[in-house]
Parts: structure tokens; sequence; C-alpha cells
């Protein structure tokens, strides 16, 4: 076979061959690239979609943890309530509406923020405790330790605002003492 026999064949094969791969490559080519493209698409649409969970996660949370402070604050607020009425009965209902409080302290924070409702609880308990000291003489019927109660109930509110604002962290709760009413000192002393 001459040359241009064999150059006949070879561009009778070539161009059919070429028009066919060309152009399948050039699909293989932009479909692994559009492929790339919505692969990573999927992943800054996950990223974002994670990011905005994790603000919503923490909007949450710390809806929950200002509702369990607004419950706590509220809970010593009774207990001062009750420390100056003279009236048994609403010394009774203003502590009972501190213990349902306290259960749902107990709801709005984590596993995490434990040390925080165990010294909530153990602040109210004492106070609460205090309040059962009261004046032999039934009239005007009020604790013995009413000024260290109101002190307390102070104190108690700066710590609580100082975890909220970031001042005072989890270990400060978890390594504060449990002193007794008596130990309690006028704030700024």
């Amino acid at each position: 076979m001459a040359w241009e026999s064999w150059q006949t064949v070879l561009v009778d094969l070539c161009i059919p061959l070429a028009s066919i791969l060309i152009p399948t490559g050039i699909a293989i080519w932009l479909a692994r690239q559009e492929r790339n493209a919505a692969s990573q698409q999927r992943a800054a649409d996950l990223e974002r979609s994670q990011k905005e969970h994790d603000a919503a996660e923490a909007r949450l949370a710390a809806e929950a943890r200002r509702r369990a402070v607004e419950a706590a604050l509220a809970s010593m607020s009774d207990l001062v309530r009750a420390a100056f009425t003279t009236d048994p009965l609403r010394d009774a209902e203003l502590r009972v509406g501190t213990a349902a409080r306290i259960a749902a302290i107990r709801l709005d924070l984590t596993k995490d923020e434990d040390p925080v409702f165990s010294w909530i609880n153990r602040e109210v308990a004492v106070v609460a405790q205090a309040l059962n000291d009261r004046e032999p003489d039934p009239e005007p019927w009020l604790p013995v330790a009413g000024d260290k109660i109101t002190w307390r109930a102070g104190t108690f509110a700066q710590v609580l605002t100082d975890w909220v604002t970031g001042e005072k962290d989890i270990e400060w709760f978890a390594s504060d003492p449990a002193l007794p009413i008596e130990a309690t000192e006028k704030p700024g002393d």
C-alpha cells in the first residue's frame, strides 16, 4: 500500500475517532468540574447550616440560662420578702414558690452547669434555713438574721450577674465553700 492510501486510512480513522474522543473528553472534564463545584457548594451549605445551628443552640442556651437566673433571683427575692413578713401564711406561700422555681432552674441549666445549680440550691437552702430561726416574741416575728439574709441575697444576685456576664466561670461555683448564714458579711466589708 502506498503512503497515500495509509494516509487516507489514518485520516478516515483519526478524524472520526478525534471527533468522538475530543468532545467526550471535554464533556467528562466539564462533568468533573460541575461535580466538584456542586460538592464544594454542598460543603459550604453544610458549614453555613452548622453555623446557623450552633448559633441557634447558643441563643437557646443563653435564653435558658437567663430564665434560670431570673428564677433564682426571684426565689431569693421571695425568701427576703418572707424574712420580713409577719404573716406565717404569707411566709409559707413564698417558700413554696421558691421550691417550685428551684425545680424549674434544674430544667433550664445543662449538665455542664451542675455546679451552678448546686450553688444556687445551696445558697437558697441556707437562706431558707435562716428563716426558721425567728424572734421568740410573736411580734414582729422576724428572723434573727434578717440583715444577713438581705446581704446574702445581694451577694447572690451579684454572683449570678457575674456568671451571666462571664466574670465568674463554672469552676468558681464548684470551689465556693458552703458558708452558714452566720458567716455572711455585709457586702463591701
